[in-house]
């Protein structure tokens, strides 16, 4: 009868001590799971577009705990609460590569060899340049998103899933540059600088890539602009959409970008709408690899849903430099619509000038 005794001690001890390291290390388990196959698995991208909300519910399960005064139980969710958010947040730094085409494949870019001479002019960029990029929205553009926009002062306006070209023409028509739309009609990428673009090799001045389909409207744009004042450096502007081949994707337009760092080096500027959280961890360690480090910023996404004001916890647009640039300053602003729009303003390494 003893032995009885004893072996259910046991068990219940084994059960509490399996259910006290679930409530530990379970969240932080399956985020990083999550974060680790998110650009593979269409259910993990969409467990981490969803953490804010998981997080939540756990939350609100430590507070259930601790009201039936179970402290025991609440005291070990909330420390995998916290495991869980720190496992999706927090990314160890990734140095800078020595040379990116050390890491590369065969180049995926039809053109590269045609734009790579142009990418390094003899005279460097100088200075800052304001980046602007917006996901925009699909309802109605008007005075207020033209004078939102021109009141960032930007030297580079990058807008993605453009439903309607109009908008670009407007704006290009109100501040003094150049533009160009790239991409199927209800779903184009549109392009404005302070200057104008650089033709290399021909007439062409923007080089694109198409992702997943032409329909599809997920596609890389390179183009070399002279911003005034800054000079000519390379630039990659990208937009990816949540459709059928999402999350795939995303890992589709990081490999072009990494592609891209073979000809576009350390004054490459990339800058769009990736569609991935930031806790995605694939895009930021392959581009990390090969020198493209991401300058950050507030979260842009969602804004608004059904033009109601919504928590913005999600940063699905992106700024991307080589080694030759920092950031100085990251800001979002509401407009109107599902997306914040980012202003990232960046200016040159000092160690970059001094090799120079």
């Amino acid at each position: 009868m003893s032995n009885l005794a004893d072996h259910g001690v046991r068990s219940s001890r084994g059960a509490r001590t399996a259910g006290a390291l679930a409530l530990v290390l379970g969240p932080a388990v399956g985020m990083g799971a999550a974060r680790a196959t998110a650009t593979a698995w269409r259910s993990a991208g969409c467990l981490l577009l969803a953490e804010p909300l998981v997080t939540g519910l756990l939350l609100y399960g430590v507070l259930a705990l601790a009201t039936g005064r179970r402290w025991r139980w609440a005291g070990l969710l909330a420390l995998g609460v916290l495991l869980a958010v720190a496992t999706v947040h927090v990314s160890l730094p990734t140095p800078w590569a020595r040379d990116a085409t050390e890491v590369l494949g065969d180049p995926v870019l039809p053109w590269a060899d045609e734009v790579a001479p142009c990418a390094h002019p003899e005279v460097p960029p100088r200075g800052t340049v304001r980046v602007v990029t917006w996901d925009v929205p699909e309802i109605g553009l008007g005075s207020r998103a033209l004078a939102a926009l021109a009141d960032l002062r930007p030297d580079v306006v990058v807008l993605t899933h453009l439903a309607d070209s109009g908008f670009l023409e407007t704006f290009t028509a109100a501040m003094p540059g150049e533009s160009f739309s790239a991409g199927p009609v209800g779903r184009r990428i549109g392009v404005w600088i302070r200057g104008t673009f650089q033709p290399c090799g021909g007439e062409a001045a923007a080089w694109p890539h198409v992702i997943s389909g032409p329909a599809a409207g997920d596609l890389l744009v390179v183009s070399l602009p002279a911003v005034e004042g800054v000079g000519v450096f390379p630039l990659a502007t990208f937009q990816a959409s949540r459709g059928s081949a999402w999350p795939g994707v995303v890992r589709e337009m990081t490999a072009a970008l990494v592609a891209v760092t073979a000809f576009g080096g350390e004054t490459l500027v990339a800058a769009g709408h990736l569609s991935a959280p930031a806790s995605f961890s694939a895009p930021t360690r392959m581009l990390g690899t090969v020198g493209l480090r991401d300058l950050g910023g507030p979260p842009t996404w969602p804004d608004r849903v059904r033009n109601l004001p919504f928590l913005t916890v999600h940063r699905m647009d992106r700024v991307y430099t080589g080694r030759a640039w920092k950031a100085h300053q990251t800001l979002t602003q509401s407009v109107a619509g599902p997306s914040r729009i980012l202003l990232v303003q960046i200016g040159q390494e000092p160690r970059f000038l001094e090799s120079r």
